[in-house]
């Protein structure tokens, strides 16, 4: 079998050389005909070398050499080389190459890829980039039926994050969290009538953008969202409770935080006497607290009903000693309390959503320099779950039927080495443990030997047009 496994193309000699293998090669056709003017018979002129880089072999790098040899034609005078198939028209390097260079890219950064391949960084970014624009042109997204938008700072660019809460996948990011560009992107978001429903935190532009834009969608409050505002009202009052003590006992009380706001049902009978020992000096706090878990137990109620019948009652028996720590609470359920109850018609939430920002805060850490659009590109097409057909890109082809007569020729099916993923484990806070699971499950690879099964047609039709 020839080592190179290319199109009329044959392996004359290989040797290892500084860590690359460099393959000697010869092209096995000859053109008939002039590529510009069609005539017939053009004769040959000289040669040049010529050097290509190729998928890695066995883990080395490649480079594939050539004597390659010049025609000029005898009607219109002009020169050109024996043609190549594989090979990529833009830059000096296979199809296969092209092909290795995009999928890694997407789920491993740029400098290993260069390190594997032994090319500058620069050019993987080339033919990210070029990767890039080829899937905003060739596989959209599909428009999600049950969709999450929420917020996050990537890239340094505070932005708009929208997810598919079905199939647990991004749908896009916008570089902005303003108004405005989030309604010109909903006004021309393609059959966005698919939309059903969308779940969101209360943030004011989120709720009236999807009310404009999309009417027909559910708009449903993430309950972890309303939770949180909840326990930010005991938070409040445990600081105010905190700043009356002395320094000693103040910073007991502060050790107790995480005890304190955990749910009440989730307490042993030990911790639950521990609770009410840091809370009963303190009748205030003490109130607070068992409106907070009063207001959280909502969420079990059984339908919208008895759901709307709790939180009427909730806020009728809020002391009013205490209602300063819970107004940003209140004047959500005021302002919203349409899109808090209809999580109890579609219990849908964010969450998935909120670890997948957890997985781009990965990928900003381990690819340093990452602008927003080669986090977009990542995060939305290097996953598992979001398949892009290939078949057509950068095909091993050739040249449009009548570029080229063949004299002579010898078909052999192109084939890849896949590539080995290297790289330090990263340092991980507290923080990353939420998204383990999802890590786990191969929704991004963070370089631990581990490339996305589904990624593997998202080679042949990127090579077509490189």
């Amino acid at each position: 079998m020839d080592l190179l496994d290319l199109r009329f193309v044959q392996a004359l000699s290989s040797e290892l050389r500084d860590g690359v293998r460099i393959v000697k090669a010869e092209v096995l056709v000859q053109p008939v005909e002039c590529p510009l003017c069609k005539a017939a018979d053009p004769y040959r002129h000289d040669s040049r070398e010529q050097e290509f880089a190729d998928a890695p072999i066995r883990g080395q790098p490649v480079r594939i050499q050539f004597q390659r040899r010049r025609y000029r034609c005898r009607d219109c005078g002009k020169t050109f080389f024996e043609p190549l198939q594989g090979f990529s028209a833009k830059r000096n390097m296979t199809r296969r190459l092209v092909h290795y260079i995009a999928r890694d890219s997407l789920i491993r950064t740029f400098a290993d890829v260069a390190r594997d391949v032994a090319v500058d960084v620069q050019t993987v970014r080339g033919v990210f980039q070029d990767f890039s624009e080829w899937l905003r042109e060739n596989h959209p997204i599909a428009t999600p039926r049950i969709m999450g938008i929420d917020e996050a700072k990537r890239a340094k660019v505070l932005c708009t994050v929208l997810t598919d809460l079905e199939r647990r996948e991004y749908f896009d990011m916008l570089p902005s969290r303003k108004a405005k560009p989030l309604n010109d992107y909903l006004r021309k978001m393609p059959d966005k009538d698919r939309v059903e429903v969308v779940a969101m935190d209360l943030h004011q532009g989120f709720v009236t953008a999807i009310a404009r834009h999309m009417p027909k969608a559910i708009r449903v409050a993430d309950r972890y969202h309303i939770a949180r505002l909840a326990q930010n009202a005991f938070d409040k009052a445990h600081v105010a409770a905190r700043k009356e003590l002395p320094t000693g006992e103040r910073l007991a009380m502060f050790r107790k935080r995480g005890l304190l706001a955990l749910r009440d049902r989730r307490l042993t009978e030990s911790e639950r006497a521990q609770v009410a020992a840091v809370l009963s000096p303190f009748p205030l706090l003490l109130a607070t607290y068992e409106s907070k878990e009063a207001f959280l137990t909502i969420y079990e109620a059984k339908d919208r009903q008895q759901a709307d019948h709790a939180l009427t009652r909730w806020l009728e028996r809020l002391p009013v000693e205490i209602s300063v720590y819970f107004r940003e609470l209140t004047s959500a359920v005021s302002n919203n309390r349409e899109i808090i109850l209809n999580y109890f018609d579609r219990r849908y939430t964010n969450a998935f959503t909120e670890a997948a920002n957890g997985i781009s805060k990965l990928l900003q850490r381990t690819g340093r320099g990452y602008g927003f659009e080669v986090m977009r590109v990542k995060l939305l097409y290097g996953k598992r779950g979001q398949v892009v057909d290939l078949t057509n890109y950068d095909n091993d082809e050739g040249p449009p039927a009548g570029q080229y007569g063949y004299a002579m020729g010898m078909v052999a099916s192109s084939g890849r080495k896949a590539g080995t993923t290297s790289g330090k484990p990263q340092r991980r806070g507290p923080a990353f443990s939420r998204v383990d699971r999802l890590i786990g499950e191969g929704y991004y690879d963070v370089g631990n030997d581990a490339i996305a099964k589904e990624l593997t047609p998202l080679i042949d039709q990127f090579a077509a047009s490189a």
